[in-house]
């Protein structure tokens, strides 16, 4: 049985200035809002476990008997409920403040550093602390894409479902997408769209016709990621390696990948023929960090260039309505 709800939007109009502080790992979320001249903080929102079920709970200690109540329903996931308290915080409040928020500048910041560093010959190595990425070891952790990346769960997505990207996430896409993406059509810019595909992908492939059914300048920024296995992601990094020697075009390679006749034993020779060095195999595990950390699962994966999230659409018609691209005569 859900807590009696309280519009909390009512009390959040009679804040003209606060802070807040965010702590977010992989069980719990917890954020503290508190007036810029009170170091006590007046909200609390917080992700609690009670009786196997992930609920959202707002705490107003500034009342004359603290209360806690209970947001919403009762989620399956620390992920859902995660997702349902950072909205509720970021739409109250972040969105409200007349300077952009530190964290998201300080994510942004973050991203593009990270992809200067990894586009700039280097033999320094970043060391941070990884808080739980489950992907090889490397000399560089992805914890740096984190800044601004965090991970929450985002399933079973499709076109009718209404999941998105934070704007913070959407801006570490177009950053990578800038530095790593193949540009399957006109130049990156702020209307573009992007997918998220791995070269092994059945169903990338299946999609690629409706693609190129496009017209030029509607086609996507692709960023490879290698999901299906060691395979992939050494076919990822020989991409990145065939494409710096500049012997064919990355839009004419890619689509080469994405034929229905492209499989593993392609793949291998591919590799053989570009084996990568390790600043190639640093970028196939970029791709792969920024895909995980979006808490993404599934490739295709569509984003629009407002940061809307779906999987496979396989007909220019369903992308075109889906983008809302304006159809051409």
């Amino acid at each position: 049985m859900n807590s009696p709800q309280v519009n909390w939007n009512v009390l959040v109009g009679d804040w003209s200035g606060y802070i807040i502080r965010e702590r977010l790992s992989a069980s719990t979320y917890r954020a503290e809002i508190s007036r810029v001249n009170d170091h006590r903080p007046g909200i609390i929102a917080e992700v609690v476990l009670e009786g196997g079920e992930y609920r959202f709970y707002l705490t107003h200690s500034s009342m004359a008997e603290a209360t806690k109540t209970q947001i919403g329903r009762s989620y399956r996931t620390v992920g859902m409920a995660t997702r349902r308290a950072r909205a509720w915080v970021h739409q109250n409040f972040k969105r409200k403040a007349p300077p952009r928020s530190w964290l998201r500048v300080a994510g942004t910041a973050v991203v593009a550093l990270f992809v200067y560093s990894l586009m700039m010959p280097s033999n320094s190595q970043i060391r941070v602390v990884n808080q739980g990425m489950s992907l090889p070891q490397s000399p560089v952790s992805t914890q740096q894409l984190g800044a601004a990346a965090t991970s929450v769960p985002r399933s079973d997505i499709g076109a009718d479902s209404d999941v998105r990207l934070y704007v913070d996430e959407l801006v570490a896409v177009q950053t990578i997408g800038k530095a790593l993406g193949i540009q399957l059509g006109a130049s990156q810019s702020e209307a573009s769209w992007f997918a998220f595909a791995d070269p092994l992908c059945p169903y990338c492939h299946a999609m690629q016709p409706a693609i190129d059914a496009l017209p030029e300048h509607q086609r996507p920024v692709v960023i490879p990621v290698g999901l299906r296995g060691d395979l992939s992601a050494e076919v990822v990094a020989s991409f990145f390696e065939a494409v710096d020697r500049k012997e064919q075009r990355a839009d004419e390679l890619w689509r080469s990948f994405m034929d229905q006749s492209f499989d593993e034993e392609k793949a291998r020779h591919f590799i053989s023929r570009y084996p990568a060095s390790p600043a190639n195999k640093k970028k196939s595990l970029v791709t792969q960090a920024l895909f995980s950390k979006l808490g993404l699962k599934k490739t295709p994966t569509v984003v629009s260039p407002d940061g809307r999230l779906t999987g496979p659409l396989n007909s220019a018609g369903d992308l075109r309505d889906w983008l809302r691209l304006p159809k051409e005569d």
